[in-house]
């Protein structure tokens, strides 16, 4: 995924923690601070000197993003990502979210890029094993991770 195949909301996101991670404002973030910056938005970069292009220990917004463009893509969902997830999106605290819940967040977020409003009603039905309605994080989790895809990334 290059950086124009991110999402308005992927390429928002990664400009707000940038911002929150550049303490000093002066536009670059250290190796460590980007390291944190790219956790928090739950991606994955490995070889994050590689987009050390001055070889200065430090990256600017430009290389930061394409960087979590690459992250975007090469990061596998894991169960830390869909527990963030999860716990981001039961707002009510209930233990599990409704396909209408879950419809309405990404409608209000934007599918990630590659995910049609389609396949999203097709991960739904397959996350919602015993077929009640409500999504919990015990049983929407296993079969989740068994995707190749990577659709459920959160920033928050």
């Amino acid at each position: 995924m290059d950086v124009d195949a991110l999402s308005s909301k992927q390429t928002n996101d990664a400009k707000e923690i940038f911002q929150k991670f550049d303490k000093d404002n002066d536009g670059k973030l250290t190796i460590e601070e980007a390291q944190n910056a790219f956790e928090s938005l739950g991606v994955n970069i490995e070889n994050l000197q590689q987009f050390d292009l001055r070889k200065t220990g430090t990256l600017e917004y430009g290389p930061f993003l394409r960087a979590v463009a690459q992250g975007y893509r090469t990061t596998k969902m894991s169960s830390k990502h869909l527990a963030l997830a999860f716990k981001a999106w039961d707002t009510q605290k209930t233990g599990y979210i409704t396909p209408q819940q879950l419809r309405h967040l990404m409608e209000q977020g934007g599918y990630p890029a590659g995910i049609s409003k389609a396949d999203m009603e097709e991960l739904i039905e397959f996350a919602d094993a015993d077929h009640d309605g409500k999504l919990s994080f015990k049983e929407s989790v296993p079969p989740l991770l068994h995707l190749d895809c990577q659709c459920l990334v959160v920033t928050g």
